[in-house]
C-alpha cells in the first residue's frame, strides 16, 4: 500500500525532529504568521498536499465523558473507524509526540 501520511506533515515533523525537540515551547508558541502562510503557499503550489489543512483529521462530534473507561472505549472505537489515511496520520503524529 502507498504512503497515506501527508507529505507536508512528514516534512514538518522531520524538521522538528532535526531542530526542535530541545526547543522550549516548540508546540506552545505560535509561529510567525507570514512564514506559516508562505510555507502553506509553497506546499500548495507544489501540490504536495491539499489547499486546506483540515485534511489531516475529519471533524468529529465529541462528548464530555465522566468515566475514563467509557472515554477510552469510545476513543478506541473512533480510531478504529477512521479511514486508513486518517488512522495512519494520527499514528504518525502520536508517535512523534511521544518522543
Amino acid at each position: 500500500e502507498g504512503d497515506t501520511v501527508p507529505s507536508f506533515l512528514r516534512l514538518c515533523i522531520a524538521a522538528v525532529d532535526k531542530r526542535g525537540l530541545d526547543v522550549d515551547g516548540i508546540y506552545r508558541v505560535s509561529g510567525n504568521l507570514a512564514v506559516v502562510q508562505k510555507l502553506r503557499f509553497l506546499v500548495d503550489r507544489e501540490r504536495a498536499v491539499t489547499s486546506d489543512g483540515r485534511y489531516v483529521f475529519p471533524e468529529q462530534p465529541g462528548q464530555a465523558l465522566s468515566e475514563s473507561e467509557q472515554c477510552l472505549s469510545q476513543i478506541q472505537e473512533l480510531i478504529g473507524s477512521m479511514p486508513k489515511p486518517n488512522h495512519d496520520t494520527l499514528r504518525y503524529l502520536l508517535e512523534h509526540l511521544c518522543r
